[in-house]
């Protein structure tokens, strides 16, 4: 299993355990009660560390 280090956005320097064993390949979240979801994409993987970094933000 990866851990992802969020490395930019609403999540910066937040780490969280991949939600799947197989490779994260990025995903919508969203942070606590905000109505603003953010796209995060891995940039940088080594065999179970994962740098993500945002990509698209929606909502207000």
């Amino acid at each position: 299993m990866e851990t992802i280090h969020f490395v930019g956005g609403p999540l910066a320097g937040i780490t969280l355990p991949a939600p799947v064993p197989a490779p994260w390949m990025g995903g919508w979240y969203r942070f606590q009660a905000s109505d603003q979801w953010t796209l995060y994409v891995p940039t940088y993987r080594t065999d179970r560390e994962v740098l993500a970094e945002p990509r698209l933000q929606t909502g207000a």
